[in-house]
C-alpha cells in the first residue's frame, strides 16, 4: 500500500533496474531520462518497457549531462546516460523531492552516495556506505 509519505518520493530507474523487469510491478511512478531507454534494446525487454511507457507509468526527463557538482574523475569514469541519469536525481532533489535511484551499477552508486542521494540495488550488493 503506497503510504502519503511516497507521493513526495521520486523513484529513479537505471537501465539495469528495466533489465530485470522491476518496472512491471512496481507500484509508483517511475523516472528516467532517453539514454537509459535507448540502452534497452534486446526484444523483450524493449516490448516490455514499451508497453509500460504506452501505460504513462515512466516519465522521460530530459536534463544535461554536465556533472560539475561531482569531481572530475567520477564525472569521466561514467557515460552519458550515467551522467543524466544522476543530474534528473540531482534536480528532483533540488525541487524538494525525496529521491530513490534504482541501479546496480557501482559508479553511480558512489556518485550518488557523493550528492547524497539515496540508492537501491536491484540484483547485487551496493557499495560500502
Amino acid at each position: 500500500m503506497k503510504k502519503s509519505s511516497d507521493f513526495k518520493t521520486v523513484y529513479i530507474f537505471d537501465t539495469g533496474a528495466f533489465l530485470t523487469g522491476l518496472h512491471l510491478s512496481f507500484p509508483f511512478q517511475i523516472y528516467t531520462v532517453k539514454e537509459v531507454v535507448d540502452e534497452v534494446k534486446d526484444f523483450e525487454n524493449k516490448s516490455k518497457l514499451e508497453y509500460t511507457l504506452s501505460a504513462n507509468r515512466i516519465i522521460i526527463e530530459e536534463v544535461e549531462d554536465d556533472l560539475s557538482s561531482l569531481n572530475k574523475k567520477l564525472s569521466k569514469a561514467l557515460s552519458k546516460a550515467d551522467r543524466k541519469l544522476i543530474n534528473l536525481a540531482l534536480k528532483k532533489k533540488g525541487e524538494g523531492f525525496n529521491v530513490v535511484v534504482f541501479t546496480d551499477d557501482y559508479k553511480i552508486q558512489e556518485a550518488l552516495l557523493s550528492v547524497g542521494i539515496e540508492f537501491k540495488p536491484i540484483r547485487y550488493r551496493s557499495i560500502k556506505r
